[in-house]
């Protein structure tokens, strides 16, 4: 239903209005409602990194080690890590997007011998409420690939939130016409983002959507992967809730990718046992074959090393979260502090005076060094 091959094209059909997931019947005949036509393969754009077998490898066939941070709670302000009690605008440049992270935080990133970014994004940052496009939409994410390109750092752009999400989370990997209207959205968006990045090799890959429910008939992952292969036929795309193999949908160019969120206690013996089935799962994706990217984790002491050595053993790519937050502790590599100058706000309540001294103040001093992490991660980046 939801996806088809046919000669050179791709077409999205309707999911009809039939129960989500898998109570929809079979046996429903619906039309197609947006058919891409698959961009002509022609030749790797200089620069791009590619996929071979379970590798990602530079254009002379060079297997490229990929670690690196996510710039987690800049551009996608997440309240629980930035010091906002509550989140009232996802758009675009203002104060604290302007003093979160500068061009300085690019420098000591490559410094540490990391060379890849996970840049989290929401779609209002690119888009009005109404799906308009803002006419800044690119200004903050084009400055970010260039200060990446600067310091020799990959970028991954990560939509971490779609247009539906806050209302109804499942809805866009639902079997239902409302369901449909979502992942058109965010066909419309990514389109517009692979048309702006066209050959631009600083974007290692796109990470088509953050932590989604696994879709009934992968129509979520199906649908995206159509849309930028339109007009990209070489970017690596990578696939979250999804464990077809490639060959299955005539995939390429893809990385399989999960979250790491569930080792984070004091407990190394339960730890141990998450990974061995994480293990399991990403040695299945490396026998298909395809390259693993582990894009988010948190862990700490003895269990922080093991993961990294365990990663690392494995060959796969990795993002740790995050670079920088308010008061976070083990959670980032910079932190804002909290005392004696506190750089919390609450939206609500807080004067827009107050906010805005607040949140300028970002940019006047460096943000703490959690040195300690440093010295755990330095041995495996």
């Amino acid at each position: 239903m939801a996806l088809r091959t046919a000669a050179s094209s791709v077409t999205t059909n309707p999911t009809g209005t039939q129960a989500n997931n898998a109570a929809a019947s079979s046996s429903s005949t619906l039309s197609p409602t947006r058919t891409y036509t698959l961009a002509p393969t022609g030749t790797v754009p200089a620069g791009y990194l590619q996929t071979s077998g379970s590798s990602i490898v530079n254009s002379s066939g060079d297997v490229i080690t990929l670690h690196g941070v996510n710039l987690g709670g800049w551009l996608e302000i997440e309240d629980w890590m930035c010091g906002i009690t509550d989140t009232t605008d996802d758009s675009g440049p203002h104060p604290y997007r302007q003093s979160f992270i500068s061009a300085q935080d690019f420098v000591n990133i490559a410094a540490l011998g990391f060379n890849l970014i996970r840049l989290p994004f929401s779609y209002l940052n690119l888009q009005n409420p109404d799906g308009t496009w803002r006419p800044d939409a690119y200004t903050l994410l084009d400055w970010a690939v260039s200060q990446a390109a600067a310091n020799g750092i990959y970028i991954i752009l990560d939509l971490h939130s779609w247009a539906t999400q806050a209302e109804n989370y499942t809805l866009i990997s639902t079997n239902t016409n409302a369901g449909e209207a979502a992942r058109q959205q965010a066909q419309t968006l990514w389109t517009n983002i692979t048309t702006h990045y066209l050959n631009n090799p600083t974007i290692l890959a796109f990470d088509l959507i953050n932590e989604p429910v696994g879709s009934y008939a992968n129509y979520l992952p199906r649908a995206l992967y159509a849309a930028i292969r339109s007009i990209d036929p070489h970017r690596i795309l990578l696939l979250e809730a999804f464990s077809a193999p490639p060959s299955q949908y005539d995939f390429h160019q893809v990385a399989y990718s999960f979250h790491e969120h569930k080792m984070e206690s004091l407990d190394f013996a339960t730890n141990k046992a998450v990974w061995a089935a994480n293990k399991t799962t990403i040695e299945s994706y490396l026998n298909f074959p395809a390259p693993f990217y582990m894009g988010e984790f948190m862990a700490v002491n003895e269990t922080l090393a093991y993961l990294l050595q365990q990663m690392n053993s494995l060959g796969v790519a990795w993002t740790m979260w995050t670079w920088k937050a308010v008061d976070m502790a083990d959670w980032a590599f910079h932190n804002y502090p909290h005392y004696p100058v506190t750089y919390r706000v609450n939206i609500n309540t807080d004067s827009y005076e107050s906010i805005l001294e607040t949140w300028q103040g970002l940019g006047s001093i460096n943000a703490t060094r959690n040195d300690d992490l440093v010295n755990m991660y330095s041995p495996y980046i």
